[in-house]
């Protein structure tokens, strides 16, 4: 699991490159998906199957509720809002994914390029694509991670950039395998991703993992129409 370490937002416990088709089982508290996926103990049941077509767009402050009801945040942590403040705050883009008006995953871009100062050293003005997540475990696999990531580059790309990157774990094989097949390329960067979260008794856990950082160039010209 990665993430970035806490920014000016406060920490996001969701690590910077969760495995969109990672299995559920022995998830720790806090993490996302990678390499055990993110747990949503809480999460409600679903209308339906959330069958209907993904649509994904930037995240809403009336989108916290339903956030909250089927992907919630684990312990006491408020993920979805400290990443909603980032964005009013011009540091981030939190992308959320719909099917039949229920959320079914997350994204967010990190303008200012992972934390971790080697990472940034090395990729100075890299936006990072962090916090990926697909939520429940039966949706993964649908193509809603490609839509999130294909959403992100796009963004990113009409901001001018020409280079996204993003973290994942060194044991997360489903993650990397499927980051190779849309584009991106090891580094050879190496870091440790360091995140903390607080658990239901408020109890704070702080977390660290090895992870390497993969970056995909991205094609110049204005955004698609």
């Amino acid at each position: 699991m990665t993430t970035t370490p806490p920014d000016p937002a406060g920490p996001d416990p969701v690590p910077a490159a969760d495995a969109v088709s990672a299995p559920a089982a022995g998830a720790r508290p806090g993490a996302g998906p990678a390499p055990g996926a993110d747990a949503h103990p809480g999460a409600r049941a679903r209308p339906g199957s959330a069958s209907g077509p993904v649509r994904v767009r930037p995240c809403r402050e009336a989108d916290l509720e339903p956030l909250e009801r089927y992907l919630p945040s684990p312990g006491r942590t408020r993920r979805h809002a400290a990443r909603f403040d980032r964005q009013e705050r011009g540091l981030a883009a939190f992308l959320t994914a719909w099917a039949d008006d229920v959320p079914v995953g997350t994204a967010q871009i990190l303008w200012q390029g992972c934390a971790a100062p080697e990472v940034r050293a090395r990729f100075p003005g890299c936006p990072e694509l962090n916090g990926l997540s697909v939520w429940p475990p039966e949706l993964r696999s649908r193509g809603i991670g490609s839509a999130l990531i294909a959403a992100a580059e796009e963004r990113v790309r009409a901001a001018g950039h020409t280079l996204i990157g993003l973290g994942v774990d060194d044991d997360n094989h489903r993650a990397a395998a499927l980051y190779a097949r849309i584009g991106y390329r090891e580094t050879g960067c190496r870091y440790v991703d360091r995140y903390a979260y607080l658990d239901d008794e408020g109890v704070r856990h702080e977390v660290a993992d090895p992870a390497r950082f993969l970056v995909k160039e991205l094609p110049k010209g204005p955004a698609a129409a």
